[in-house]
């Protein structure tokens, strides 16, 4: 069944989310969408609705297959808009992704691996300047202001909090 507008708008948004904070903190990323990879070790693949190396970008930058047994996201999101990711977060963790976002009912969850399960957790290990409360709102934010006063909201909330984390 292929995706509906509010999962994809939902997807989108959470994304653009990820790439601003990355691109005002000056952390190098890779980005990928909703390919589908598998692991034959595993005996099972996977399509994460976005996904993002940030620790490993300069290594996978240069390949053009990814494969999982060595080159796991960082950062994985689950939109769960008409369906339930949770039955995907065993094998996320065999395979060590070490953080994932869940977007459902309009709010976000992150979830980080430890000990081979995933613990949900307010801040975001992979992008430290968000945490679960702001994403939230800027996912709200994104229902009531027109696209460009939005991108410019997102830029300037992750601005303030890193110009306050500084002084």
């Amino acid at each position: 069944m292929s995706p509906h507008f509010e999962h994809d708008r939902a997807k989108e948004i959470l994304g653009y989310i990820a790439v601003a904070a990355l691109e005002e903190t000056d952390v190098d990323f890779e980005s990928a969408a909703s390919t589908t990879y598998k692991r034959e070790d595993l005996e099972r693949g996977f399509e994460p609705d976005e996904w993002f190396y940030i620790r490993s970008a300069q290594l996978v930058r240069r390949k053009k297959r990814l494969d999982m047994t060595v080159d796991p996201p960082d950062l994985v999101i689950e939109i769960d808009v008409s369906g339930d990711s949770m039955d995907k977060l065993p094998l996320y963790a065999a395979m060590q992704v070490q953080e994932v976002w869940r977007f459902k009912d309009r709010s976000v969850e992150i979830r980080i691996l430890e000990e081979a399960r995933y613990v949900r957790r307010a801040k975001s290990l992979a992008i430290p300047v968000l945490d679960s409360k702001l994403i939230s709102e800027l996912m709200e934010a994104s229902l009531h202001i027109q696209r460009p006063a939005w991108a410019r909201h997102v830029r300037r909330r992750i601005r303030e909090l890193l110009e306050a984390s500084r002084a």
